[in-house]
């Protein structure tokens, strides 16, 4: 079913929707075959485009380049389409942890911790999963619904809702809720006390793609979750929308 043309270049706007800010960016990602037949993808021309409306100047989108070029790296995917490895993890675990203002000792000993590696390889498979692998089993038929358990003990619902106005696209929808421990735990530098707690709710996930190679046109991604702290919770939600044009087939 996987059937993504390489090489290839396709142009992706994507536009993420916080409480504090709409931003778009824009990007090319570059598909190279493997020796093994999957897939390897590079993000090429990262800019901002717009916050909250607004055009950024040359200025901003310089410094824009420079701080967050390094956190989108390489990763491959198997010939079925399954998401494989980050390339260079080690590079990118230190700019995503650079970012977060750490100390250089600290950076040091969490860009060599094993745990960090694969949370940071497993962020960046995410976007990969809502374009891709959700949609690789076999799908319910136009109108109809389908279940299936995630490997962590939680659930994937599906819905086909057939073809719209494009007839070679297929609209698919998720909820995809997650089960276990939390997603991620904060706590006091000074006494290692937990100051805040994120708990993921779900993850709703709307395609179009071609059911033929599982090439999309469209993505959007809703993550909600709570945030616990000092008593009170609080929902959040991120969406982010994405946009393929695809170009070229000749690399």
């Amino acid at each position: 079913m996987f059937d993504w043309p390489a090489p290839a270049t396709v142009a992706v706007v994507e536009t993420v929707t916080t409480e504090d800010a709409v931003v778009e960016l824009g990007y090319r990602l570059r598909i190279r075959a493997t020796k093994s037949g999957g897939r390897r993808l590079a993000y090429e021309q990262l800019e901002l485009r717009s916050v909250n409306g607004q055009p950024v100047s040359d200025k901003e989108q310089a410094a824009f380049a420079r701080r967050y070029g390094g956190i989108t790296p390489d990763f491959t995917v198997s010939a079925g389409g399954e998401f494989g490895a980050v390339v260079a993890v080690e590079d990118t675990t230190r700019a995503v942890l650079a970012l977060s203002g750490v100390s250089d000792k600290t950076l040091r000993a969490l860009a060599d911790d094993p745990a960090v590696r694969q949370k940071v390889a497993a962020r960046a498979g995410d976007a990969w999963r809502s374009w891709v692998e959700l949609w690789m089993r076999p799908l319910p038929p136009p109108g109809a619904s389908a279940s299936w358990p995630t490997p962590d003990g939680g659930r994937i619902d599906v819905h086909n809702r057939g073809t719209g106005d494009h007839p070679t696209l297929v609209r698919l929808e998720a909820r995809v809720v997650p089960y276990g421990g939390p997603l991620e735990i904060r706590r006091s530098a000074a006494s290692g006390e937990v100051i805040a707690q994120i708990d993921q709710l779900a993850v709703e996930v709307v395609v179009e793609t071609d059911p033929t190679s599982l090439r999309p046109a469209f993505v959007r991604t809703a993550r909600r979750s709570t945030v616990s702290a000092a008593g009170s919770k609080a929902e959040t939600v991120e969406t982010r929308e994405y946009r393929f044009a695809w170009e070229r087939t000749d690399g």
